[in-house]
This record gives structure tokens, sequence and C-alpha cells, in this order.
């Protein structure tokens, strides 16, 4: 109803623009509830889409390593758009939980955290728990590693472009299905390369991580 109503009010741009996105704060004026929102114009609709279904399949991890996903909404259904600059309108926007704070040094030490967690464990724990869904995050980056105090630990955001693959851990039925047929060759040559993949973006998290902490081995 809000939305209805008016765009002006309970919505804020950040000035912050992704390849696909913009960043928005959302207040939800009635119950002064606020959370995050990243918006895009109609030809990049697919894409966030696509990340709503990647949020789907992380739904058992949400709240603890990415944000919890609220859903979406498609403002032309209301007659509306939002005007972000020169001839560019937001018309399709997703929610979700405050993800965090970018790493920074001087931002942790403030904050009393900085030596008090073993950032690249955590870093390495929560791209586990994203590989162990199913999910190749495809964009690991400083940007899209942040620290959420009410974890105390590290979040991930921003999976418009992660790749789907069969869940990491089957069932015990699927497991006595695997032992009693063994992957073919090229079953097994998939999965190598995804796993090659994960393993990649587990080294690349942990140099993210040391670099924008200054973490000295």
């Amino acid at each position: 109803d809000q939305f209805k109503q008016s765009l002006d009010e309970g919505i804020t741009y950040q000035s912050v623009v992704g390849a696909r996105g913009a960043f928005f704060k959302v207040t939800l004026l009635a119950y002064g509830y606020t959370f995050v929102s990243k918006g895009t114009v109609a030809g990049h609709i697919k894409h966030l889409e696509h990340e709503t279904r990647v949020y789907e399949r992380l739904k058992p991890i949400q709240g603890r390593y990415v944000p919890v996903f609220l859903g979406t909404i498609d403002l032309r259904t209301v007659d509306k758009d939002y005007w972000i600059y020169f001839e560019t309108y937001v018309v399709h926007m997703m929610f979700m939980s405050w993800g965090g704070l970018l790493l920074d040094d001087d931002k942790m030490d403030q904050l009393g955290v900085l030596d008090e967690i073993a950032w690249v464990d955590e870093g390495i724990e929560a791209l586990d728990a994203v590989h162990g869904k199913g999910v190749l995050h495809c964009d690991v980056r400083w940007a899209n590693i942040l620290y959420n105090p009410d974890t105390n630990g590290i979040m991930l955001i921003d999976f418009e472009r992660a790749e789907l693959f069969d869940e990491a851990e089957p069932s015990d039925e699927e497991s006595d299905k695997e032992e009693s047929m063994p992957m073919s060759t090229e079953q097994s040559q998939i999965w190598k390369k995804i796993w090659d993949r994960a393993r990649k973006e587990n080294y690349d998290v942990v140099f993210i991580i040391e670099d924008a902490l200054e973490i000295k081995n």
C-alpha cells in the first residue's frame, strides 16, 4: 500500500550503482522497519529474478551467511517507477535485510573487532556454506564481503552472477544410490570443474580479507 501511494517517502536512493542494480534504503512507514533494496531497470530484470532464485536456494543459511530475502515488486504493477538519474528509471526491486559493513581495518578497529574475529576462517566458512547449498558466487570481491555486527561474522551479498548446481550434500537415500551407481567420467569431470571453481573462490576470499584488513601471515 505504501508504494501504491507514493515512492517519495520511505525510499532513499543511496547513490550506489552496480553493473545491474542500484542500492536503496527502505523504511516501512507504518511499522518503522528498515531494510535494503536492490533496484534495476527493465532491461536487467532477468538478472534480479535469477538472484531471487539463488536466494531461495540459500534460504537455510539466510540471516547467518547471506541476508534474509524479503521479496520483490515490479513497480509497474502499481503504475510507478523510480528515477535515479538521466533517463534511468528503476522498475523492479528486491528487498533484503541489511548485510553489514564493508571490510576496513580502521573501521573494524574502531568497532573493537579487528583482533577478535578469525576473519579468514569466517570468510571461508561463509563461502563453504554457500557452496554447500549448490551455489557458486562467481563475483567474489571486496564490495560483496561484509562484516555483520549482528552475527559477528562475514556475510556475502550480490548473487546476480551466481551459478546453481546440484546441492553438494545429498540425503542419505541419495548417498545410498550414489554408492550403487558410480558417477560417469563426464559427471566426474563436471564435478571436478565445479569444485576447482569453488576452491578458487575460497582462495579469492582469503586474499581479499587479508588485504582489506591488513592481516599478516
